[in-house]
């Protein structure tokens, strides 16, 4: 591996040669040059997280065209992000084309109103010029899906544009130095996106603005919900479909009278926001290595992952350019067990008395429970035997000897919901991706449906093995129990590299809304929910960005809302990832 100045120079240079072209990409996609710019800054901003890890440079172009798309898909899915709705004519003037006759800036428009994937197909398959087999495997879907994409996009594009664009009608020709001709409409649409682009030589970002992105991007680069989750789930939960309201369960008792649902929408703008005490929950600076306690700040010998008090020292997750491994440290941090295994991150209780994490040993995985105090043995669960990329991550407790993982499946990246209870494996059934547990109630929480257009999250009782599910919702990811498991959080139903532009606190046993808030930032800039992590069961903490800078906030169930004041010395907000230590 090389160094830091010869990873940047390489970068930049990269960056530099191939700006141009991927900016047009990203433009064909968004249709304006503010929404292209994000577009490619995240993408750039991903790649050079993942440079070192990228051996065929052959390979740079699709990569980032394929996070771009990605990307483009899950922005125009979140109506809080969408710069434009769809209408006829987008108001954004283009280049103008001395030789056109206005087909091609009618067909633009049209093309701007397709919904996502059919835009994202005809854009590789008529401006890239990729193949359908190309499209398919950059898309992550079948050639099947390709040729019928591309067939509505055509059907709906012939079906808008004037009846002189119909490939069984004469249509003049697009340059009127040209003789007449008969044009397909696939020609015409091949010319309306080169016509749109071509002239375009824009470079807008710096090596320091993907940089400052990557930062930010690095902060949500959490193991348990992230790299398992995010994996096999192309990164985003999409969109979910409307449902007439949570169904009632039958196990959990509903909240309790002192916390009413707040009406309206709360607004959490830390800008302005009362300034409350310390953190009650560990954090952790990634830039600066430091582990923040309270109103205490311990400087780390490196940067972790996560951490939390284990016997007289830590147990630590640490991060070698997306190599993670598990080590047991002392009071002073120093490394006092730790065998180098791949790992997939740690878990712990709610009231801290517990900690799980898993290891591959180069056959199996295995599920580590142990108690921090060391009152009793471990409980070591092997998991079947597979290859590495059958990945085992830690989600959370359900009862005194259970703890619930989750298992990608090699074949197809899916994700199964695990018990491990130190001897044997059985599956949850009703989930397809845990992110969620309660130890209090046995309920687990987590993804139960998800294609393109859609997807459920929904809470079933782990100890059960009915898979029945207790209730279910469209409108929130739920992400976190409150420790007594009467309340969850809550995101936005799609998520991406930003985070959460909202949050909500649910009654654990309906479903139903306890508070609902929303982000208040910048008119331009990055707004979203990093995390959270409960202090105690009325009140949680979130990390968030607000435009360039980074705050922590303290949410309670009365809905106050107040910025909790974090010691960083002379760092730069906007370039220090804060996360919660123990998450």
């Amino acid at each position: 591996m090389g160094t830091t100045s010869d990873k940047d120079a390489d970068f930049s240079a990269y960056m530099s040669a191939r700006q141009p072209a991927l900016y047009r990409t990203a433009y064909l996609l968004a249709g304006d040059h503010a929404a292209a710019e994000d577009l490619l800054q995240n993408a750039f901003a991903k790649l050079y997280l993942s440079w070192d890890r990228i051996r065929d440079r052959g390979a740079l172009d699709g990569w980032v065209r394929r996070v771009i798309v990605n990307e483009h898909n899950s922005l125009w899915r979140r109506a809080w992000k969408r710069r434009e709705h769809s209408t006829d004519t987008l108001p954004e003037s283009g280049t103008h084309d001395t030789y056109d006759d206005g087909r091609g800036g009618a067909l633009w428009s049209y093309v701007q109103t397709l919904p996502p994937r059919q835009r994202s197909v005809v854009v590789l398959r008529y401006y890239e010029e990729l193949t359908e087999a190309e499209t398919a495997d950059l898309l992550g879907i079948s050639v099947g899906t390709v040729k019928s994409q591309t067939s509505r996009a055509l059907a709906g594009l012939r079906a808008r544009a004037p009846r002189s664009l119909d490939p069984h009608e004469s249509s003049p020709p697009r340059d009127r130095r040209r003789p007449m001709t008969h044009t397909s409409l696939e020609d015409e649409v091949r010319d309306a996106l080169h016509r749109r682009v071509d002239p375009l030589r824009r470079a807008p970002l710096t090596v320091t603005d993907v940089r400052r992105r990557a930062r930010r991007v690095q902060r949500r680069r959490r193991i348990a919900a992230g790299a398992a989750v995010a994996a096999a789930l192309a990164v985003a939960v999409p969109v979910g479909l409307a449902m007439n309201g949570p169904a009632q369960r039958n196990g959990i008792e509903p909240a309790t009278p002192h916390s009413p649902s707040i009406t309206g929408t709360v607004t959490i703008d830390p800008r302005s926001a009362p300034i409350g005490g310390g953190p009650g929950v560990p954090l952790v600076n990634l830039a600066d290595p430091r582990l923040i306690t309270g109103d205490t700040t311990l400087a780390l010998p490196e940067s972790y992952d996560q951490i939390t008090p284990y016997l007289d020292g830590w147990v630590a997750v640490t991060n070698d350019e997306g190599a993670l491994t598990v080590q047991v440290l002392d009071a002073d941090f120093r490394v006092v067990d730790g065998d180098g295994l791949p790992s997939r991150g740690l878990t712990v209780s709610p009231d801290g008395a517990r900690v799980a994490w898993t290891e591959y040993d180069g056959t199996r995985w295995y599920v580590v429970d142990r108690d921090v105090a060391g009152s009793r043995e471990e409980r070591r669960t092997a998991m079947p035997r597979s290859a590495e990329a059958a990945a085992v991550t830690a989600v959370g407790f359900v009862s005194d000897s259970e703890v619930v993982v989750t298992r990608t499946e090699p074949g197809d990246g899916t994700l199964r919901t695990l018990l491990a209870d130190g001897a044997t494996v059985r599956e949850v059934p009703g989930l397809l991706a845990a992110r969620t547990a309660s130890p209090a109630t046995g309920m687990v929480a987590g993804l139960i449906s998800s294609d393109t257009d859609s997807s459920c999250s929904a809470v079933v009782d782990a100890t059960a093995r009915t898979g029945e599910v207790e209730w279910r919702t469209c409108d929130h990811t739920l992400v976190s129990y409150s420790p007594d498991g009467a309340h969850v959080v809550g995101f936005a139903s799609y998520l991406d590299a930003n985070g959460s532009p909202t949050m909500a606190i649910l009654n654990a046993g309906t479903g139903d809304t306890v508070v609902d808030l929303e982000l208040a930032g910048p008119a331009r800039g990055v707004v979203g929910i990093s995390e959270v992590a409960w202090e105690d069961s009325e009140t949680v903490l979130a990390t968030l960005v607000s435009g360039a800078d980074q705050y922590v906030v303290r949410v309670r169930l009365d809905g106050s809302v107040e910025r909790v004041e974090v010691e960083l010395g002379d760092a730069d907000p906007s370039l220090v990832p804060l996360v919660f230590a123990g998450s």
